[in-house]
């Protein structure tokens, strides 16, 4: 199961089953309504306006766009082989859809609904994340141990940097200055400097690192390791990590102003 909360606020949640159930108003107290969309819906994400959310159907290879106001669904729209994961642009005019099985990237024009010619990227992408300044999509390959770049205004993918093994997932710290590779095989977290789009030594965190999370000033990074029942923070400035904090048994989401989970499991 995995939830999502609107660009907006706690006003539409919306979790993943076989349907779509969307709770208006307060998430604890709305009643949900069940919206049908495609085979094995695996990942969501809101316009910044909070109209309308689009839902990744794995198994069926389609993007659902759903009207958040009247809760329903509309056309799908085809996209690539095994697509998992979806960021929409800050400005809310495009949508990029990652297919894992095609090694490419589906771009969406949001008021059109239509899918554009897919770019292609690295090997089983999982990840994809858009800069604040709405210039740059980013995607983790995590079948190839890089991300790619691309370039918004022309869609197309720059040269790819290199990270380490198994990348599931990206988080831009809010300052954008860096995005953080979290490195699933490896155990590592690669720090990459947007301005320069170069990768840092990784920084050891734990086994399994599949989530991130900013403090709102971005001078600490935290990291949750899935294996190691950790959460390891790191200082931005350094790339120094703290002592890990124990925690529960298998962590897989942190909130925080920039907080990523990532695709990734075990049996990944």
């Amino acid at each position: 199961m995995y939830m999502a909360l609107c660009g907006t606020g706690a006003l539409m949640a919306c979790v993943l089953s076989p349907s779509v159930a969307m709770a208006k108003g307060s998430v604890k107290r709305g009643k949900p309504t069940s919206i049908e969309v495609g085979s094995d819906p695996v990942a969501v994400a809101f316009t910044p306006n909070s109209k309308t959310v689009y839902v990744v159907n794995s198994n069926s290879g389609t993007v659902t766009p759903i009207s958040t106001v009247l809760k329903k669904a509309r056309t799908a729209i085809r996209v690539g082989s095994d697509p998992d994961a979806i960021a929409v642009s800050p400005n809310g005019e495009m949508a990029y859809v990652t297919n894992s099985g095609s090694g490419t990237v589906t771009p969406i024009t949001t008021a059109s609904g239509k899918a554009g010619q897919p770019i292609p990227v690295g090997m089983a992408p999982s990840a994809v994340v858009i800069s604040p300044q709405n210039d740059r999509a980013y995607v983790a390959d995590s079948g190839s141990a890089e991300i790619t770049p691309i370039d918004v205004s022309t869609n197309t993918a720059l040269a790819p940097i290199s990270v380490g093994s198994g990348p599931g997932l990206i988080a831009l710290s809010p300052d954008g200055k860096f995005a953080y590779v979290a490195n699933f095989i490896a155990g590592t977290v690669t720090p990459v400097n947007l301005a320069t789009n170069s990768a840092g030594p990784p920084i050891a965190v734990g086994h399994q690192p599949n989530a991130i999370a900013f403090t709102p000033n971005s001078q600490t990074a935290y990291v949750a390791n899935l294996s190691s029942n950790t959460v390891v923070p790191i200082t931005t400035a350094t790339g120094q990590p703290g002592t890990p904090i124990q925690v529960g048994s298998e962590p897989q989401q942190l909130a925080g102003l920039s907080a990523h989970a990532g695709a990734m499991s075990p049996g990944s």
